[in-house]
């Protein structure tokens, strides 16, 4: 919606979104994302359906930063850092050799990524990260981090990454990531979501879904993925080996409906069986492949969805239903009309 964020489900937005039938629609009021991340299910599919949307996500850094991103005076700080003389202005006339400007630049941006890497994620090690949100400074620093962040990694030791594309001889000089980030913001369809956001929370999963929790509710959760962690901010503080079990021991005894993402694992057939909930598979890209530096390794990904509901029992229950109609209309095919019954 505004940045890429290590695992997010851009991609797989739509295949997420088919599994809320009809009949949740008519009756589910509140839509979570546990982890809600860049919040792309949310951002991509149609949510009129509920009264309520709650953003969720434990990196406090990323819940401030769309808490912002939805006010006015955000934005405006936003433009005015853009602005010639100022922060984040990309020079394309400081030089009249092209390889120059580029260098200015590059340069630049980078020694303000480092800056701010350093403040936000090196400095903080090991401390309680308070924010008192909304705050517009730190959502700032935080959204041109990550925006400059390699494949959108929340890590310490995640490196830069100055421009969508690379500079070519000859070419037009690439502008900043951080370009990107105000035409984003100040987009309407982005604004018109985020107006819509009735909270932005900064909890443990287990007590956002404890609160959160109604026959009325859908949770939409995208924990991290099993081995992979430590590549979320704090992902091993917050989450870790053992959030997995504890996850499956929540999840199971909530009155609303879940939809998880995973990857598959040995273990997630324990935490889940298949008699007892609704698995779908489908096969994807990888997300942030280029950051696997093991080249035999296959970049094509099967995500699994779980669920503690059939995604498809209105469609077989319709089904039932016209073979049953058809079964009668084959005997009434197959009476003779003189026959008594076939009037009665």
């Amino acid at each position: 919606m505004v940045i890429s964020y290590y695992g997010g489900k851009n991609k797989q937005s739509s295949w997420i979104y088919s599994m809320i039938t009809e009949d949740m629609k008519k009756n589910m009021k509140t839509f979570t994302e546990v982890f809600s991340g860049a919040f792309w299910v949310y951002a991509n599919e149609d949510f009129s359906f509920c009264d309520r949307i709650i953003y969720n996500d434990m990196n406090s850094y990323l819940t401030n930063f769309f808490a912002c991103c939805k006010k006015e005076e955000f934005i405006e700080y936003l433009k005015e850092q853009h602005e010639p003389g100022n922060l984040l202005y990309f020079d394309a006339n400081i030089s009249e050799d092209p390889k120059e400007v580029y260098d200015y630049n590059y340069n630049k941006f980078k020694e303000i990524f480092i800056k701010y890497r350093q403040e936000l994620y090196k400095d903080t090690e090991g401390k309680e990260i308070k924010i008192d949100i909304p705050d517009i400074e730190m959502a700032f620093k935080y959204g041109f981090m990550l925006r400059h962040a390699f494949s959108g990694v929340p890590s310490k030791k995640i490196g830069f990454s100055y421009s969508a594309s690379s500079y070519k001889e000859g070419k037009k000089v690439p502008e900043p990531k951080s370009q990107i980030l105000l035409r984003n913001v100040v987009k309407d369809k982005v604004q018109n979501k985020l107006q819509g956001v009735s909270a932005f929370e900064c909890l443990d999963f287990e007590e956002h879904i404890n609160k959160y929790d109604s026959p009325e509710t859908v949770f939409y959760v995208d924990p991290p993925y099993f081995g992979t962690e430590a590549n979320y901010f704090r992902g091993d503080e917050h989450f870790g080996r053992e959030g997995h079990q504890r996850l499956a021991n929540v999840l199971k005894k909530i009155k609303g409906k879940f939809i998880l993402s995973y990857y598959e694992f040995d273990e997630l057939h324990d935490f889940y069986p298949e008699d007892e909930f609704h698995w779908e598979t489908k096969a994807f890209t990888r997300a942030s492949t280029s950051c696997v530096k093991d080249e035999t390794k296959d970049k094509k990904g099967y995500e699994v969805l779980i669920m503690n509901y059939d995604p498809h029992q209105e469609k077989k229950e319709e089904y039932q239903k016209r073979a049953t109609n058809d079964d009668l209309m084959k005997d009434v095919v197959d009476m003779d009309p003189s026959d008594d019954d076939f009037w009665s």
